[in-house]
């Protein structure tokens, strides 16, 4: 008899009523208008633990966004004090991007992630790290009419640098569990300049955003994406501009990307490389008890808009031939060796290969110092022509 009640379809609809009214009757309701909907939020340290700034749209009529801020000893609480501050909910479910404090990355406080409220973070946000979340979501971005949330947009939606990867709450999470925790965000870096200034002798590599004048002073706002910090809960490193374009060139998002790279040559001058294809060959083994990783990374540009450029005549172009095809693979290798020696040095695993010999070599690595010591990593570049035409 009570199979038969239990098999009966109007018993389980009636169960599945009475379980909805009686979830409904003891959750708490909010409505629209009572919810901060968050497009953009930031973490960083302050005098209480933790500072959350939030842009965020309060449904009003007009539509302008808002920038909120909450303090406390964690960020659940620095978020409830936003929350009891606008009498609203706040709601993450929207989030474009997270900003990183580089100080909280320092300070291996990277816990913070744990807290329940982050969990409603959609998988997909950007994440990033910058020295002040609260100068990028704050008057200094809104001054030059720039959302703080809109940069999540254009770090997702650039298709034009190779050198600039999207990393996302996702990806945030898969690294922070991989064998060694090691985690590579992009750093974010906000410079302000006078219009007529030059920005002599560097590249704008990794430059997303064009510079926006504010109406009423001469300075613009210049937002570069172009190093990153390696991290996990032992250590963490700040990848210069070359560090990072290698470990962007290798990562195993770029394999078939088409863009631009920029990187400085030598002391007079810059390379600037418009690529149709970035492939990527890797072969892992184990040889005399040593981890071998070997990385053959082929670049194929097109030669009527690669060249090389002088730092103080950017008029000055020289199409790469033969010639400075080689220079510019040395360059490159020599960039790479740098690199490794990053990883040796601060025993970081940046390319997850502990993960990647445990699975392909079927091998259980238990000791982080032991395996970095024992690894030997080799990436070269070459540099191919297309006949294609950009």
């Amino acid at each position: 008899m009570v199979k038969k009640i239990l098999k009966n379809k109007f018993f389980i609809l009636f169960m599945s009523f009475i379980i909805i009214v009686i979830t409904a009757r003891f959750s708490p309701v909010y409505s629209l208008n009572d919810r901060l909907i968050a497009l953009s939020i930031g973490i960083e340290e302050n005098e209480q633990g933790f500072g959350v700034i939030i842009e965020a749209n309060p449904n009003k009529s007009n539509g302008e966004n808002v920038v909120v801020k909450g303090s406390g000893n964690s960020v659940s609480s620095a978020i409830l004090d936003i929350e009891n501050n606008s009498n609203k909910k706040v709601s993450l479910a929207q989030i474009e991007i997270l900003y990183l404090s580089s100080n909280l990355i320092k300070q291996n406080s990277i816990k913070y992630l744990d807290s329940d409220e982050l969990k409603d973070i959609p998988e997909v946000a950007v994440v990033v790290v910058t020295d002040k979340p609260s100068e990028v979501i704050g008057s200094k971005i809104s001054d030059n009419k720039l959302k703080s949330y809109e940069i999540g947009s254009a770090i997702r939606e650039n298709k034009e640098k190779v050198s600039v990867l999207e990393v996302n709450i996702k990806d945030l999470g898969r690294d922070s569990l991989s064998f060694m925790g090691v985690v590579t965000l992009p750093y974010l870096e906000i410079k302000e300049k006078k219009d007529e200034e030059e920005s002599e002798g560097t590249t704008d590599n990794q430059q997303l955003f064009a510079n926006k004048s504010s109406d009423n002073s001469k300075k613009s706002l210049s937002i570069k994406i172009e190093k990153g910090y390696a991290f996990n809960d032992r250590a963490s490193i700040l990848l210069d501009n070359e560090q990072y374009l290698i470990y962007q060139l290798i990562n195993e998002k770029n394999k078939g990307q088409s863009g631009s790279i920029s990187f400085v040559l030598d002391d007079n001058n810059n390379v600037d490389l418009w690529i149709n294809k970035v492939s990527i060959n890797k072969n892992f083994y184990i040889e005399n008890n040593n981890y071998i990783a070997k990385y053959d990374v082929n670049l194929t540009i097109y030669d009527n808009e690669s060249c090389i450029v002088s730092k103080y005549d950017k008029l000055n172009k020289i199409k790469i031939t033969d010639v400075e095809k080689n220079i510019v693979e040395k360059t490159l290798n020599k960039m790479g060796s740098d690199f490794i020696n990053v990883i040796k040095t601060n025993e970081l695993d940046i390319l997850h290969l502990m993960e990647k010999f445990n699975i392909i070599n079927e091998v259980k690595i238990h000791n982080e110092e032991d395996f970095i010591s024992e690894l030997k990593l080799d990436i070269n570049f070459t540099l191919d022509t297309s006949t294609m035409k950009k």
